[in-house]
């Protein structure tokens, strides 16, 4: 459970930078849904499932043709307000997120649990623009806090975080350090997942866990992480939809490019 943990803190350790502030979404984007994603060998590894009013409600991450983790999202009205998880390899980690909205709709809390008990909170601050200003995450008696940059732009530009500090023996001192984050993106619309303004999951297969949180909530495609180095290089169809995805990892040489090919499906 403790490793559990410290996989969903290891979430939040690495968060969101921009090149370009044009965040305006395209139109055509909106025409269009993620309906599956292969990998570079044309492998499914993700099929996505939606209502009538194109929402997701589901996906499905598939590992050698065999189905490994799905994510299920429960409505009220046009609200997400459940999300959950099950792992069919390794199921001691399904849980659910309940999320929580404030009279303007916008998410000001979520919660995680497992097993029946609550593993994990995150509370939501807003600024005057109605963007989410900071973060604060309380999990088995541990707080962090990060506080997020826009630079006048629609992407979080950086993140100042304050993080418990652990001695050798990965125990809490009681201190805590304070460490930045930065990230680029381009000036491309993000693939449409029918989410709206989740982003507690990451849509992606084979995304990894690195700035779930800023790569969902800011306008256009992350393309650097400048704390890890990690890259990813976007091509787009000729009416601005990305259709693939590859990802480079500063130093790591692959015999394949690790890559997303992604097929939309029109909506109704």
């Amino acid at each position: 459970m403790k490793k559990y943990i410290v996989i969903l803190i290891a979430l939040f350790l690495v968060m969101g930078c921009s090149d370009d502030d044009n965040g305006n979404a395209s139109e055509l984007n909106d025409q269009f849904i993620v309906d599956k994603i292969y990998d570079y060998n044309n492998n499914l590894l993700a099929e996505y499932f939606y209502n009538n009013n194109n929402q997701l409600i589901k996906f499905d991450r598939i590992v050698e043709s065999q189905l490994a983790a799905t994510y299920e999202f429960e409505y009220e009205g046009e609200t997400v307000v459940q999300i959950d998880f099950e792992s069919f390899q390794m199921p001691s980690f399904n849980h659910s997120i309940h999320l929580l909205y404030n009279e303007e709709g916008q998410i000001i809390k979520d919660e995680m649990h497992h097993y029946g008990s609550i593993v994990e909170t995150n509370d939501y601050v807003y600024n005057d623009n109605g963007r989410i200003q900071e973060v604060v995450k309380f999990s088995e008696g541990i707080t962090a806090t990060f506080t997020y940059n826009y630079n006048g732009t629609e992407n979080i530009e950086e993140v100042i975080a304050l993080l418990p500090e652990f001695d050798d023996g990965g125990n809490p001192t009681g201190n805590t350090i304070e460490v930045s984050y930065e990230y680029d993106y381009d000036n491309g619309t993000k693939p449409n997942f029918g989410l709206d303004q989740i982003f507690q999951i990451e849509p992606l297969p084979g995304f990894g866990t690195l700035a779930v949180f800023e790569k969902n909530y800011s306008s256009n495609n992350m393309t650097k992480s400048h704390s890890t180095g990690t890259e990813w290089i976007y091509t787009y169809s000729e009416n601005g939809l990305v259709e693939t995805i590859e990802t480079i990892w500063e130093g790591i040489e692959t015999e394949e490019p690790i890559l997303l090919r992604i097929s939309y499906s029109e909506v109704n």
